[in-house]
């Protein structure tokens, strides 16, 4: 199952919306085929596994060692479990159910009615965490957000003027576009647009291959001639109270406004409807704290250079205003290395109740 699971990370950043998934068959103890989801509407692992058994012959006493439950229904491709019971493999060992709706648990109890020993739990931790943003979209309906943060060393992420350019290096940047690779979208905020005019493409992948780039403009204050609007899978949250919407490329969502912010649940589950796991936040302390305020923020991730800003340079986050130490949110850091001289830091965050 440990191979599985290093099978199943090979394809990152090509399955979405699909989870990552290694399969590994075992005949007298021995490896015999091997396969990973590889891309989004290919074979799944267990199909290319299967595919990949040069004996067909040894599949009926085999033992298929497979990081999610095999799907039971029709998709972009066959359903997994007919190929598996088509080739009469004897034992099926199962990381973790799958907890989509269509197959949850039911391709489990065909196999078991079909003769198939079967057991589920092995290494399950490890398997749904290949998975943390497949699993949060599919029960909770909001994608798992990631907020990527450049900051100086007293934790400063711009000047006073927004200049920000560039706080961290050329090594922390390119893990950047690593993350972007991995995300199925991207959030940020008109005020990031207007301030730095970024693309927030990943720089080595065509333009069917780029994450949506969602931007919270509750009133179309955007600059219409920013880059990103030259760019396709473009989207604008902004306020149903707007009437009139500028004539833009971008997809245009109305979302309730209260309390002079747009509903971010609400904007989290548009986001989740357009199959997204995975959401990177790229944005200024307003964003970020109204994130963090609402308890939206799963990880955070801090790329630290050894500089000063200063007094007046601006915070990592404007929200939430806390008035007692009991009332301070945690982080558990998660990870923690050297990029060059910058520093990158994983946290995940525990929120107070």
């Amino acid at each position: 199952m440990a191979q599985a699971i290093k099978l199943a990370k090979k394809g990152l950043g090509q399955c979405n919306p699909n989870p990552i998934v290694g399969a590994v068959i075992v005949a007298d103890d021995k490896i015999i085929a091997t396969g990973y989801h590889q891309q989004f509407g290919g074979p799944h692992a267990e199909v290319l596994a299967i595919h990949n058994c040069k004996d067909k012959t040894l599949l009926k006493k085999s033992t298929l060692y497979v990081t999610l439950e095999p799907c039971a229904h029709e998709g972009k491709t066959p359903p997994c479990l007919d190929l598996i019971l088509e080739h009469n493999i004897k034992r099926v060992v199962i990381a973790s159910q799958d907890p989509n709706p269509k197959v949850n648990g039911s391709s489990i109890r065909t196999l078991i009615e079909k003769g198939v020993e079967v057991d589920v739990g092995l290494m399950e931790d490890q398997a749904i965490n290949l998975n943390k943003g497949f699993f949060k979209r599919i029960l909770n309906n909001i994608p798992l957000v990631t907020s990527k943060i450049a900051v100086s060393s007293d934790g400063k992420t711009a000047l006073n003027n927004f200049e920000s350019k560039w706080i961290s290096n050329e090594f922390s940047r390119s893990d950047v576009q690593r993350l972007r690779r991995l995300s199925d979208g991207i959030l940020t905020s008109y005020k990031t647009i207007n301030c730095d005019d970024p693309r927030l493409t990943v720089r080595d992948a065509d333009s069917s291959k780029q994450p949506y780039r969602f931007i919270i403009d509750a009133s179309f204050q955007s600059n219409s001639d920013a880059h990103i609007f030259k760019q396709e899978k473009v989207v604008i949250f902004y306020s149903k109270e707007i009437t009139n919407k500028p004539n833009l490329k971008a997809i245009c969502i109305p979302v309730s406004y209260a309390d002079g912010v747009l509903n971010f649940t609400e904007i989290m589950k548009h986001i989740a409807a357009m199959e997204v796991n995975n959401l990177l936040v790229e944005a200024g302390p307003g964003l970020n704290g109204l994130l963090l305020q609402h308890r939206m923020i799963d990880e955070l991730i801090i790329y630290q250079s050894q500089s000063l800003l200063g007094g007046n340079a601006r915070e990592m986050f404007n929200h939430p205003v806390i008035s007692a130490m009991e009332s301070r949110n945690q982080l558990k850091l998660m990870d923690c290395r050297f990029f060059d001289k910058d520093i990158r830091f994983i946290y995940e965050i525990d929120y107070v109740d």
